[in-house]
Order: structure tokens, then C-alpha cells, then sequence
């Protein structure tokens, strides 16, 4: 089977704004499945009879199903893993925002960091808005003394660099801008990589999580979320840094990525929620950025768009993607 040609046929404008589709052809299934998957509200029945279509007449073999996704589908999951076990498939064959094959590329990486130094981390962070890969050091096991050495954390970052290095696969390798090894948590927003990295408490309702984020939202002058989700009180823990769901994928989307591997963080969001459907949720996640300051405490910064060498061509401008029709 050609996957090239399915993923051709799936790049017209008649198939909509789909956010991703993965082929499954292992056993028991009786004949290959085309699984397209678009937020609600996203597709008319004109892409999806398209899409059924194409797909037929390339190979009347493969059986279409069409699944839309709603805001609880995207945004609970409380770890990149938890959001990719809801996509998985044999073969992706479209990834319209380029973001799924670095998630499962990131969750690979992951398993290798775990394999060769599992015992001295805790936790694996991912930190959207500056494509940063956080390595939370585990602690000293019970009744042991306290470390002598000081470079401990140092020995830890350069083993995790050359794993990344080494296993992680070269579009990878371009996402990740920074690897940083800590003793805690940091204090600015970040999504788990994997079910081992969530927070104790686990997964939590999507009105805690819109109550959380309307926070930050009416500080930056986004609007508001509804009086109900605002009137949620949020769990008071480090799940106040969470941000669930897609908002990982702010830092690993291919949207608004120059050939530098350089992103545009404003294209970034723009083109997600042209997938995903408008979300303050989304905006939030990456129009709020924080930093830590001297004393531990959380600072405001400006949004900064990433800048290319000075010795760089012109970046020119992202090319729009236009849908005709209703």
C-alpha cells in the first residue's frame, strides 16, 4: 500500500482542516482503516463526503471513518502520552500541524531517557512555550545523606544531552531548543511527557483546568472564560503550572517554523486553533509566558518572537491556507 499516495490525496482543500489521520492495517481488522480525526465544528459534511471519495477512489479497499473530537477530548488529558494514546495508529499518514510525529518521537525519547537513567529522574517536562525538554532529578532514597558532590545535576544534564543527541531522530533534534536538569519542578507552565511525570493527584475535571487557566487569561486581556468555569475553584498544588492537553503542542508544531527551525510563536498558535477551534485556553498557554526570577518567584515577561542569525535570508511571512465553500 502507498502511503504517499493517501497522504497526497488528503493534502486537497475539499478535505478540510483534519488535524490528523493514522492508517491501521494489523490483525483482527478485516481490511485497512483511514481514521481522520478534526476537532467538532471543524468539517461539513461536503469534507467528509469528499474525503470518503478520494479515498475510494484511490483504493475502494480502505474503510473511512471520520472522528470528531470535542474540547474535553483535547484538553483533559493531563500528559503528552495520555493526549497521543487517543491518536494512536499503525501509520500516520497526514500531520497537517506536524506536531503528532514529534509527540511520539518525544514519548520515544522519553522511553530511552527512563531506560539508561531511570533511577535519577523523576519527572520529564515539557515546557511549550520555549521548546524546552525539563529532566526533574529524582531525590535521595530515604535514610540516605545528603549529596556531597555538587556537580550531580551537571553529570545528570550531560548524560540526558547525549541521549538526546544520540537516540533522539533529527526533526527532534530541531524542536527541542534547550534540555535542562532540575532538582524541582520548575515555576513556569509545562505539560507532562509521560503517565509517570503527572502530577499525584492526576487527572482533573476540564472546569478545574478552565477555571485555572481563566486566570491567566484575564490577566492578559483575553476575555473571559463563562461566570461558571470562572466560579470553579482550581486544585491549589503544582498543577497550577499544568497545561494539559494540545497546549503541549504549542512548542512542537511545525506551524510558523522557518528553515532555520526557527518559530514564529504567534503563527504557531494561529495556525492550532485554525485545527482546533478557537480556545482562550490555547492563547493562554502561550501568550502569558513566565520566568523565574532570582528569589523563586514568578515574573511576567513580554512575548518575544524568536529571531534568526543575522547572517540569515528574510523570513518571509507564513502562506495562508484558504477553505472555499461552507
Amino acid at each position: 500500500m502507498n502511503f504517499s499516495q493517501i497522504s497526497e490525496t488528503l493534502i486537497d482543500e475539499r478535505c478540510g482542516l483534519f488535524f490528523l489521520a493514522g492508517l491501521d492495517t494489523r490483525r483482527p481488522l478485516k481490511r485497512a482503516v483511514l481514521t481522520v480525526h478534526a476537532a467538532q465544528g471543524t468539517l461539513t459534511f461536503e469534507h467528509t463526503r469528499f474525503i470518503e471519495t478520494a479515498v475510494a477512489t484511490l483504493d475502494p479497499g480502505i474503510e473511512v471513518r471520520i472522528r470528531l473530537h470535542s474540547t474535553q477530548d483535547l484538553y483533559v488529558p493531563d500528559c503528552l502520552e495520555s493526549f497521543a494514546e487517543r491518536f494512536r495508529h499503525d501509520h500516520i499518514v497526514s500531520d497537517p500541524t506536524g506536531a503528532f510525529v514529534r509527540v511520539s518521537n518525544l514519548l520515544q525519547l522519553s522511553r530511552e531517557i527512563r531506560a539508561e537513567v531511570g533511577k535519577s529522574v523523576a519527572r520529564l517536562l515539557w515546557r511549550a512555550d520555549t521548546s524546552a525538554l525539563i529532566i526533574v532529578k529524582a531525590p535521595l532514597a530515604s535514610g540516605r545523606s545528603s549529596p556531597t558532590r555538587p556537580d550531580d545535576v551537571d553529570i545528570l544534564s550531560g548524560r540526558v544531552k547525549s541521549l538526546v543527541e544520540n537516540r533522539g531522530c533529527p526533526d527532534l533534534k530541531r524542536a527541542i531548543k534547550s534540555v535542562q536538569v532540575t532538582n524541582s519542578a520548575p515555576s513556569s507552565r509545562y505539560t507532562p511527557i509521560d503517565a509517570s511525570s503527572t502530577a499525584p493527584s492526576g487527572e482533573r475535571s476540564l472546569t478545574a483546568v478552565l477555571a485555572r487557566i481563566s486566570g491567566i487569561v484575564a490577566l492578559i486581556g483575553l476575555g473571559a472564560l463563562s461566570a461558571a468555569h470562572a466560579r470553579t475553584p482550581a486544585n491549589i498544588d503544582d498543577a497550577q503550572f499544568l497545561m494539559p492537553g494540545i497546549t503541549g503542542l504549542v512548542g512542537l508544531t511545525t506551524l510558523g517554523e522557518n528553515s532555520y527551525g526557527l518559530r514564529n510563536r504567534f503563527q504557531a498558535v494561529g495556525g492550532l486553533r485554525l485545527y482546533f477551534g478557537p480556545s482562550e485556553i490555547l492563547m493562554a498557554s502561550i501568550f502569558a509566558p513566565t520566568a523565574i526570577c532570582a528569589d523563586d518567584c514568578l515574573v511576567q515577561e513580554e512575548p518575544q518572537e524568536e529571531q534568526a542569525p543575522e547572517s540569515s535570508e528574510p523570513v518571509w511571512p507564513m502562506p495562508s491556507r484558504v477553505q472555499y465553500g461552507t
